[in-house]
Protein backbone atom coordinates (compact mmCIF):
# COMPACT_ATOMS: atom_id res chain seq x y z
CA UNK A 1 0.00 0.00 0.00
CA UNK A 2 1.49 3.31 -1.07
CA UNK A 3 1.77 6.43 1.05
CA UNK A 4 -0.59 8.22 -1.33
CA UNK A 5 -3.31 5.71 -0.48
CA UNK A 6 -2.61 5.84 3.26
CA UNK A 7 -2.50 9.63 3.55
CA UNK A 8 -6.28 10.15 3.11
CA UNK A 9 -6.95 7.69 5.93
CA UNK A 10 -4.48 9.46 8.22
CA UNK A 11 -6.34 12.69 7.54
CA UNK A 12 -9.75 11.04 7.85
CA UNK A 13 -8.95 9.69 11.31
CA UNK A 14 -6.94 12.75 12.40
CA UNK A 15 -4.17 10.49 13.64
CA UNK A 16 -2.46 13.31 15.52
CA UNK A 17 -5.47 13.61 17.82
CA UNK A 18 -5.77 9.89 18.55
CA UNK A 19 -2.85 9.96 20.98
CA UNK A 20 -4.98 11.99 23.38
CA UNK A 21 -7.69 9.30 23.60
CA UNK A 22 -6.43 6.16 25.42
CA UNK A 23 -5.23 8.22 28.38
CA UNK A 24 -8.84 9.12 29.18
CA UNK A 25 -9.80 5.49 29.76
CA UNK A 26 -6.57 4.76 31.66
CA UNK A 27 -7.26 7.66 34.03
CA UNK A 28 -10.72 6.25 34.68
CA UNK A 29 -9.35 2.75 35.20
CA UNK A 30 -6.73 3.94 37.68
CA UNK A 31 -9.37 5.96 39.57
CA UNK A 32 -11.29 2.73 40.17
CA UNK A 33 -8.59 0.06 40.40
CA UNK A 34 -5.52 1.94 41.56
CA UNK A 35 -2.15 1.43 39.89
CA UNK A 36 -3.22 -1.95 38.50
CA UNK A 37 -5.64 -0.04 36.31
CA UNK A 38 -2.75 0.90 34.03
CA UNK A 39 -2.62 -2.75 32.91
CA UNK A 40 -6.25 -3.74 33.33
CA UNK A 41 -7.32 -0.58 31.54
CA UNK A 42 -5.62 -1.49 28.26
CA UNK A 43 -8.71 -3.16 26.78
CA UNK A 44 -11.12 -0.30 27.57
CA UNK A 45 -8.45 2.12 26.31
CA UNK A 46 -8.30 0.30 22.97
CA UNK A 47 -12.11 0.30 22.85
CA UNK A 48 -12.13 4.04 23.51
CA UNK A 49 -9.79 4.65 20.57
CA UNK A 50 -12.08 2.66 18.26
CA UNK A 51 -15.13 4.59 19.50
CA UNK A 52 -13.31 7.89 18.94
CA UNK A 53 -12.42 6.78 15.41
CA UNK A 54 -16.08 5.92 14.85
CA UNK A 55 -16.93 9.47 15.92
CA UNK A 56 -14.38 10.98 13.54
CA UNK A 57 -15.65 8.88 10.64
CA UNK A 58 -19.27 9.75 11.42
CA UNK A 59 -18.36 13.43 11.70
CA UNK A 60 -16.82 13.55 8.22
CA UNK A 61 -19.65 11.55 6.68
CA UNK A 62 -22.29 13.81 8.19
CA UNK A 63 -20.38 17.01 7.39
CA UNK A 64 -19.28 16.22 3.85
CA UNK A 65 -21.46 18.98 2.38
CA UNK A 66 -20.00 21.71 4.59
CA UNK A 67 -16.46 20.57 5.42
CA UNK A 68 -13.43 22.39 3.94
CA UNK A 69 -11.95 21.15 0.69
CA UNK A 70 -8.90 19.55 2.32
CA UNK A 71 -11.04 16.86 3.97
CA UNK A 72 -10.63 13.53 2.10
CA UNK A 73 -14.34 12.94 1.50
CA UNK A 74 -14.77 16.44 0.09
CA UNK A 75 -11.82 16.34 -2.30
CA UNK A 76 -12.55 12.79 -3.40
CA UNK A 77 -9.36 11.13 -2.17
CA UNK A 78 -11.57 8.84 -0.08
CA UNK A 79 -14.86 7.36 -1.23
CA UNK A 80 -18.06 7.64 0.76
CA UNK A 81 -18.52 3.87 0.61
CA UNK A 82 -15.06 3.24 2.08
CA UNK A 83 -15.74 5.81 4.80
CA UNK A 84 -19.02 4.14 5.78
CA UNK A 85 -17.40 0.71 5.90
CA UNK A 86 -14.65 2.14 8.13
CA UNK A 87 -17.26 3.75 10.38
CA UNK A 88 -19.03 0.41 10.78
CA UNK A 89 -15.82 -1.44 11.57
CA UNK A 90 -14.82 1.15 14.15
CA UNK A 91 -18.18 0.71 15.84
CA UNK A 92 -17.84 -3.07 15.78
CA UNK A 93 -14.41 -3.17 17.43
CA UNK A 94 -15.42 -1.96 20.93
CA UNK A 95 -18.45 -4.27 20.92
CA UNK A 96 -16.24 -7.26 20.06
CA UNK A 97 -13.72 -6.26 22.75
CA UNK A 98 -16.47 -5.85 25.33
CA UNK A 99 -17.88 -9.29 24.55
CA UNK A 100 -14.50 -11.02 24.25
CA UNK A 101 -13.24 -9.70 27.60
CA UNK A 102 -16.61 -9.89 29.39
CA UNK A 103 -16.64 -6.24 30.36
CA UNK A 104 -19.29 -5.49 33.01
CA UNK A 105 -22.80 -4.07 32.40
CA UNK A 106 -21.81 -0.58 33.59
CA UNK A 107 -19.23 -0.39 30.81
CA UNK A 108 -21.81 -1.42 28.20
CA UNK A 109 -24.28 1.17 29.46
CA UNK A 110 -21.63 3.89 29.46
CA UNK A 111 -20.40 2.99 25.98
CA UNK A 112 -23.92 2.97 24.52
CA UNK A 113 -24.55 6.41 26.03
CA UNK A 114 -21.17 7.59 24.71
CA UNK A 115 -21.94 6.40 21.18
CA UNK A 116 -25.32 8.14 21.35
CA UNK A 117 -23.66 11.38 22.48
CA UNK A 118 -21.14 11.16 19.65
CA UNK A 119 -23.89 10.73 17.07
CA UNK A 120 -25.87 13.64 18.50
CA UNK A 121 -22.79 15.88 18.74
CA UNK A 122 -21.89 15.26 15.10
CA UNK A 123 -25.31 16.53 14.12
CA UNK A 124 -25.67 19.43 16.57
CA UNK A 125 -22.08 20.57 17.27
CA UNK A 126 -23.01 21.25 20.88
CA UNK A 127 -19.94 22.18 22.94
CA UNK A 128 -21.40 20.52 26.02
CA UNK A 129 -22.01 17.27 24.15
CA UNK A 130 -18.42 17.27 22.91
CA UNK A 131 -17.31 17.66 26.50
CA UNK A 132 -19.62 14.84 27.57
CA UNK A 133 -18.08 12.57 24.96
CA UNK A 134 -14.64 12.91 26.56
CA UNK A 135 -16.02 12.82 30.08
CA UNK A 136 -17.89 9.59 29.29
CA UNK A 137 -14.66 8.24 27.78
CA UNK A 138 -13.02 8.64 31.19
CA UNK A 139 -16.01 7.09 32.92
CA UNK A 140 -16.03 4.12 30.54
CA UNK A 141 -12.43 3.33 31.48
CA UNK A 142 -13.40 3.13 35.12
CA UNK A 143 -16.70 1.37 34.41
CA UNK A 144 -14.78 -1.49 32.79
CA UNK A 145 -13.13 -2.23 36.15
CA UNK A 146 -15.96 -1.20 38.44
CA UNK A 147 -16.03 -3.54 41.46
CA UNK A 148 -19.05 -5.72 42.08
CA UNK A 149 -20.82 -5.54 45.47
CA UNK A 150 -19.02 -7.29 48.30
CA UNK A 151 -20.51 -10.84 48.42
CA UNK A 152 -20.70 -10.84 52.22
CA UNK A 153 -21.80 -7.33 53.17
CA UNK A 154 -23.32 -6.51 49.76
CA UNK A 155 -21.67 -3.11 50.11
CA UNK A 156 -22.01 -1.04 46.95
CA UNK A 157 -19.18 1.40 46.31
CA UNK A 158 -19.49 4.66 44.45
CA UNK A 159 -16.52 5.89 42.40
CA UNK A 160 -16.43 9.49 43.61
CA UNK A 161 -13.04 10.23 42.04
CA UNK A 162 -14.19 8.77 38.73
CA UNK A 163 -17.21 11.06 38.73
CA UNK A 164 -15.08 14.11 39.59
CA UNK A 165 -12.57 13.32 36.85
CA UNK A 166 -15.35 12.80 34.30
CA UNK A 167 -16.82 16.20 35.17
CA UNK A 168 -13.39 17.87 34.90
CA UNK A 169 -12.83 16.32 31.46
CA UNK A 170 -16.32 17.35 30.35
CA UNK A 171 -15.80 20.96 31.43
CA UNK A 172 -12.31 21.18 29.94
CA UNK A 173 -13.25 19.83 26.50
CA UNK A 174 -16.52 21.78 26.39
CA UNK A 175 -14.49 24.93 27.02
CA UNK A 176 -11.89 24.07 24.39
CA UNK A 177 -14.63 23.26 21.87
CA UNK A 178 -16.36 26.56 22.55
CA UNK A 179 -13.08 28.42 22.12
CA UNK A 180 -12.29 26.51 18.92
CA UNK A 181 -15.41 27.85 17.20
CA UNK A 182 -13.28 30.83 16.16
CA UNK A 183 -10.37 28.78 14.82
CA UNK A 184 -11.56 28.89 11.20
CA UNK A 185 -11.18 32.66 11.22
CA UNK A 186 -7.86 32.99 13.01
CA UNK A 187 -4.73 30.91 12.29
CA UNK A 188 -3.20 31.98 15.60
CA UNK A 189 -6.25 30.65 17.36
CA UNK A 190 -5.86 27.34 15.53
CA UNK A 191 -2.46 26.86 17.14
CA UNK A 192 -3.83 27.77 20.56
CA UNK A 193 -6.64 25.26 20.18
CA UNK A 194 -4.15 22.56 19.20
CA UNK A 195 -2.12 23.29 22.33
CA UNK A 196 -5.25 23.11 24.47
CA UNK A 197 -6.23 19.77 22.95
CA UNK A 198 -2.78 18.33 23.54
CA UNK A 199 -2.98 19.80 27.03
CA UNK A 200 -5.12 16.75 27.72
CA UNK A 201 -1.93 14.69 27.74
CA UNK A 202 -0.61 16.79 30.62
CA UNK A 203 -3.95 16.55 32.39
CA UNK A 204 -3.96 12.77 31.95
CA UNK A 205 -0.38 12.36 33.17
CA UNK A 206 -1.01 14.58 36.19
CA UNK A 207 -4.15 12.65 37.13
CA UNK A 208 -2.39 9.30 36.71
CA UNK A 209 0.52 10.36 38.92
CA UNK A 210 -1.69 11.82 41.65
CA UNK A 211 -4.13 8.91 41.77
CA UNK A 212 -1.40 6.27 41.57
CA UNK A 213 0.35 7.86 44.54
CA UNK A 214 -2.68 7.31 46.77
CA UNK A 215 -2.80 4.18 48.96
CA UNK A 216 -6.11 2.77 47.65
CA UNK A 217 -8.64 3.14 44.84
CA UNK A 218 -10.85 6.18 45.17
CA UNK A 219 -14.28 4.66 45.66
CA UNK A 220 -16.18 4.72 48.95
CA UNK A 221 -19.30 2.99 50.32
CA UNK A 222 -22.57 4.76 49.61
Amino acid sequence: MSMSSIRPWLSFFRVGNLITVPGDALVGAVAVAGISGLVDGVVPALASVAIYMFGLADNDIVGVASDPSERPLVNGTLSMRAAKVARGLCLLVPLVLGAAFSLPPLWWITVLILIDEIVVYNRTKSCLRMGLCRGLNVFAGGAALYPRPDPVSLTITFPYALMVLSVIWTAYIAGVTKYSEREVFDSTNQRKVALLVYGLLILQLTALILISALPSPLHLPL
